[in-house]
């Protein structure tokens, strides 16, 4: 169980994490896609990269306190590529992964207290599972359905269309 040294530091560490992103956004997001780009614009690419391991060491920390050493593999991931499934660009879906990743954070250690002997680690992974299978169904672009209606009408098109 994680006592109140053990918030105040997931806190900190994350205050911090986002301070960092914040402050470096822009250079973060040319990095992130065309390191040589980046490098040929005057950016130092190798603190760029030292900054984002920093990150995301800050994160496993994090997580690993929450969650545990395994769990975290699917806590880094499942938020992020459900969010992918509702969003083009990169600002919203950063945001996004970090609301999924907080309501699931929540939903999960929430569940955990209310039950006895409910381990708080897999049950924060199965709200992201949750949330992501969602993502991956009912997503307005990229989600199964959309997918599977958009299917539908190009059938009736070229069926329509090779009526006339």
């Amino acid at each position: 169980a994680m006592g109140r040294a053990d918030l105040w530091m997931i806190a900190i560490l994350g205050a911090v994490s986002l301070a960092i992103l914040f402050l470096l956004w822009k250079e973060f997001k040319v990095y992130t896609f065309d390191p040589l780009f980046a490098h040929g614009l005057g950016l130092k690419t190798r603190r760029l990269d030292d900054l984002l391991i920093v990150i995301l060491v800050i994160g496993i920390v994090i997580g690993i306190q929450a969650v545990g050493v395994v769990l975290m593999i699917a806590l880094l991931i499942t938020p992020a590529s459900a969010a992918r499934q509702w969003t083009r660009h990169l600002g919203p879906m950063v945001l996004l992964a970090a609301f999924f990743g907080a309501l699931c954070g929540t939903a999960g250690s929430l569940v955990s207290a209310l039950g006895t002997g409910l381990p708080t680690g897999p049950l924060i992974v199965l709200a992201a599972t949750i949330v992501f299978v969602v993502s991956l169904v009912f997503a307005p672009r990229r989600g199964l359905v959309a997918k599977a209606r958009n299917r539908q009408r190009t059938r009736k098109a070229l069926v329509s269309g090779g009526a006339s």
